[in-house]
């Protein structure tokens, strides 16, 4: 059996699309379902994904599956979420895990295409090539062939509320009553062999969908339908009834038929749908139809009273400025010239030729008394078009060079709104023109209208004037009509005067007398373009707002009659997923004699809405808690639980969200923090709060959430918790603070007491220490005593020494006296040292030895040679028992350097280091490039004074001491540090 039906041609739809551009993780989709929290669940070819309208969550393998190959998704009564894979069986997916039930076991390896549930809530399971298994939570019950299935390739079952299931197979169907099958084969009455699923109307006929079309059982008698208006149904994988008692048909490669008891409608890619081939058909709580495709994703149809025609097909070029209707039909003037419009597609297009225009763009249309139609072009030009060609009408009227805003033809009248005022033409000739002088409002006119009585009125900037015969009555904005501009004046079909203006609209209620008795002024809230374009009235009176972003729809009564300013919400429709909404065109929009509605748009085109489709008010959406970040940190959220936070963990950032699938974006929140908030507050469409620095105490976050096509729903407790108080804010430690004021008050006492007692002891001390400090300062001056006594002993025996050389022929004799002058001088510049600082008992051996070093030097430099000195000495305190041995040392070292190491040579250098060593000493080295000492005196050690000298003074302070005779001597001494 063929149908005819509306075909959607090239026109759009509004449907929003879903796919792996929004997340998902395929575009192959098997199967959607919603859960009793309002998310929405896909099976695709990757695993499992939940979806909020916004953000994608998706489960896989590393969930449990089996494999991410998903087919059915299924809610029973008792909320358990079945999943089935390939050749993996069936799990309950829950959290975000997947198990699996032994007693199940069975269908572990099998692919299951369908789960159901019966009547008496037992769990039915349609396999591919293994029949159907019947779970009642305790025995697992399998139906093949041999009971009397047409195949054991079994697609859906359906249960009707009799008690009957329908199991549709690959050859054919079967009805299961009371244990007992009864096949259907495909030659009995359905008009495909395969048959995939059922779905049954508000009649109670079943639609069956066929690998030949569709098959409908009423009463005991098969019909099919496998052809639409001329196209072949082909192979139809899903028939699904809506609540509306709508039936969708859905195909494997012409997309989507609708009957809605009388009409067909035909949907395709063309139309707007991502893919051609449909698998699966779903209806949401709002009445949404949701389209799963095996090619690209989810599209849901997001109102079904919308066409959008936007195609060439249709509309020359993208604009609808104007649309008219007469006898031959409706005429749209666009950007690019008129269309004489056809639904079905196969529109008349006309271009104004050039050399009559400069631009070619169509702002009105009307009809001449002759039948050919008045054409308005941008500013100035007025043209005559007969169907075929167009001429200059302007020009046989002599307007000249002004701007036209408007034109209305009444017989043998045509009224211009223009930019110097109204003109009214009678037969062609200027019969009045009307400014501010004859009363307008102002002279620049932007819009002419007739209205049912047929009066007429002309729109202004800054009001409106009522025109009849020479006489003009005007009313301006300040008779309280909110806005700085006015755009046009319309009535509703009870006669009611509306003005739209570029804050919104307002109702006109004039008194018998035609002077305005109230003003209610209509706005729209700050989230919406406020600037209204038209206004246009359905059968029932209700009002549809064309703004500059999208359209509005008002219940007429609906709208507040008591306060003279109003902000309404009403419902919105943006036709679009980004921005503000599509943007409608200045006084575009007609209902048609059958009571649809046309609206003209800037960039979309030609929009028709479907009267048959009311507007209703849906259910607020459900508010989500996306994310709970915790001073930047993620926290996990479940259920109701009560999260407790330390004070420091006061900083809160709440990702809200919403389950409106539609436009999902355009959410309105109100939420208050119970716990620091007085008063709601209310964001449109972002929906990040922040909370910085909260005082410690327990907060409750509640939300109101409401949709562009919704009321506001009640209020949501999404989070609660704690922020505890710090340690210095509880009361264990008050208590604790109380306890250690009481012991500081005995402490305090008792030190009191022991004050008092120490002070007398103190006294006490002090006597005793200054008379002790008195006996050390006497000390102290005797050791300096003695240290200067002592240096000046040293410095008469060194001087007696010396008189005692000059005496003394025998050099080797006189040399030894002056080596013992230079000693007796070392120990000397010891004690001096010594006296001459603080601490009497260290010195700093960096200073006494450069004075040491330069004394030799001075004493013992020849004329004849020159030896450089080079000094690296570095600081480091020694005593008066280790600094008299180390000078001892350092002038036996540096002596032998000058009396020995350059003989026979007239140049030469001495090194002299002086450092900090490891393991807490000194190292003292003296190095010279002379001739270098005997191998004897290195091994014996005490052939000479001065060897013995130096080997005994570096025993006596427990140093080592290393000679080394390579280019010259090298002595190495290192010195235990003072402990």
């Amino acid at each position: 059996m063929a149908f005819t039906g509306n075909a959607g041609f090239a026109q759009t739809f509004d449907i929003k699309k879903i796919s792996t551009n929004e997340g998902l993780p395929a575009g192959q989709i098997g199967d959607v379902i919603q859960d009793s929290s309002g998310y929405m669940w896909f099976s695709t070819y990757e695993g499992l994904v939940r979806f909020d309208g916004i953000e994608t969550q998706n489960y896989t393998v590393e969930n449990g599956f089996r494999n991410n190959l998903l087919y059915d998704l299924f809610i029973d009564s008792r909320d358990r979420f079945w999943t089935s894979v390939e050749n993996g069986g069936v799990g309950i997916f829950d959290g975000d895990s997947v198990k699996y039930l032994p007693e199940l076991a069975a269908l572990d390896s099998l692919t299951v295409l369908h789960i159901s549930e019966s009547n008496d809530g037992r769990i039915w399971f349609s396999t591919y090539g293994q029949g159907v298994f019947i779970w009642d939570d305790q025995n697992l019950i399998r139906l093949t062939e041999q009971d009397g299935l047409p195949s054991n390739y079994s697609w859906n079952i359906y249960h009707k509320e009799n008690g009957d299931t329908w199991i549709g197979t690959w050859q054919g169907m079967a009805v299961f009553n009371r244990n007992s099958l009864k096949e259907t084969p495909p030659e009995v009455g359905l008009s495909g062999k395969s048959v995939y699923n059922f779905a049954e109307d508000k009649e109670g006929k079943v639609w069956s969908s066929t690998s030949n079309g569709v098959s409908v059982y009423d009463e005991g008698v098969w019909r099919h339908i496998e052809s639409v208006d001329g196209n072949d149904l082909g192979y139809v994988y899903f028939v699904s009834v809506d609540d509306a008692g709508t039936v969708w048909i859905a195909t494997a490669g012409d997309g989507i038929y609708w009957y809605d008891g009388e009409d067909f409608t035909h949907i395709n890619k063309s139309n707007g749908l991502s893919s051609n081939y449909i698998y699966y058909l779903f209806e949401d709580n709002e009445g949404q139809t949701w389209v799963a495709t095996d090619e690209n994703g989810v599209n849901v149809i997001r109102s079904e009273g919308f066409r959008i025609f936007d195609d060439s097909e249709f509309v020359l070029g993208e604009s609808v400025n104007v649309i008219f209707e007469n006898d031959e039909g409706l005429w749209l003037g666009t950007d690019l010239g008129i269309t004489k419009f056809n639904e079905q597609g196969n529109s008349q297009h006309f271009r104004i030729p050039e050399h009559l225009v400069d631009y070619k763009e169509v702002w009105d249309i009307d009809q001449l008394p002759n039948g050919n139609l008045l054409v308005q072009s941008s500013y100035s030009r007025l043209l005559e078009f007969d169907g075929k060609d167009f001429v200059d009408y302007g020009a046989s009227l002599g307007i000249g060079n002004v701007a036209i805003q408007d034109v209305k033809v009444d017989g043998d009248n045509l009224w211009l709104a223009t930019e110097t005022g109204l003109r009214h033409y009678k037969s062609g000739d200027l019969e009045n023109t009307f400014t501010i002088n004859e009363g307008l409002v102002d002279n620049f006119v932007w819009q002419v209208y007739f209205d049912l009585s047929g009066k007429i009125w002309a729109v202004t900037d800054q009001g409106f004037s009522k025109v009849e015969g020479d006489s003009i009555s005007s009313y301006t904005l300040d008779a309280g009509i909110q806005g700085t501009g006015m755009h046009f004046i319309t009535q509703s079909p009870d006669s009611t005067y509306w003005v739209g203006t570029n804050t919104g609209f307002a109702k006109i209620i004039f008194d018998e007398q035609e002077s305005i008795e109230a003003v209610l002024n209509y706005t729209l809230p700050e989230e919406f373009l406020k600037e209204t374009q038209f206004l246009e009235f359905d059968d029932e009176g209700n009002i549809w707002q064309g703004t500059s972003g999208g359209l509005h729809y008002h219940k007429r009564g609906e709208l507040p009659e008591k306060a003279s300013n109003n902000i309404i919400n009403g419902l919105f429709f943006p036709l679009e997923d980004f921005g503000k909404g599509v943007e409608m065109n200045y006084l575009s929009s007609y209902k048609d004699k059958t009571g649809d509605i046309w609206f003209g748009s800037y960039t979309h085109g030609l929009i028709k809405y479907d009267e048959k489709y009311k507007p209703e008010v849906k259910s607020a959406p459900k508010p989500i808690l996306r994310s709970f970040l915790v001073n930047g940190v993620e926290q996990d959220m479940k259920g109701e639980q009560l999260l407790t936070l330390e004070h420091s963990q006061n900083n809160l950032t709440l990702m809200l969200g919403a389950l409106f699938f539609e436009n999902p974006q355009r959410v309105f929140y109100k939420y208050r923090l119970q716990g620091l908030d007085e008063s709601w507050r209310t964001h449109y469409g972002t929906s990040q709060i922040n909370y910085t620095n909260l005082e410690p105490g327990e907060y409750q976050l509640e939300v109101q959430v409401k949709s562009i096509q919704s009321d506001w729903g009640e209020p949501v407790s999404l989070a609660s918790f704690n922020i505890q108080k710090p340690y210095w804010q509880t009361a264990w430690f008050y208590a604790l603070i109380t306890l250690s004021f009481l012991g500081l008050i005995y402490l305090s006492i008792r030190m009191m007491m022991i004050y008092y007692q120490k002070n007398k002891l103190g006294k006490m001390v002090d006597e005793r220490t200054a008379e002790l400090q008195l006996a050390l300062d006497e000390k102290e001056v005797l050791i300096k005593e003695i240290h200067h006594r002592v240096k000046n002993n040293m410095a008469v025996v060194s001087g007696l020494l010396e008189l005692q050389g000059y005496k003394i022929k025998d050099e080797e004799a006189k040399s030894a006296l002056e080596n013992s002058k230079l000693r007796i001088q070392t120990m000397s510049s010891i004690h001096e040292k010594l006296y001459q600082n603080e601490a009497l008992t260290n010195i700093d051996f960096k200073g006494f030895a450069e004075d040491l070093i330069e004394r030799i030097s001075a004493t013992l430099q020849g004329g004849d040679q020159e030896i450089k000195l080079h000094l690296d000495v570095r600081s480091g305190s020694l005593n008066v028992n280790t600094a008299i041995p180390c000078g001892l040392i350092l002038n036996e070292l540096i002596s032998n350097c000058y009396e020995h190491a350059f003989d026979g040579l007239t140049e030469g250098n001495i090194w002299v280091n002086f450092r900090p060593y490891v393991g807490n000493r000194y190292l003292m080295e003296v190095k010279d490039d002379g001739v270098g000492i005997s191998e004897e005196v290195i091994v014996k050690k005490r052939t000479s004074l001065g060897v013995t000298l130096i080997h005994s003074l570096t025993s006596q302070i427990k140093g080592d001491i290393e000679i080394l005779n390579d280019e010259g001597t090298t002595v190495i001494i290192k010195i235990p540090r003072d402990q």
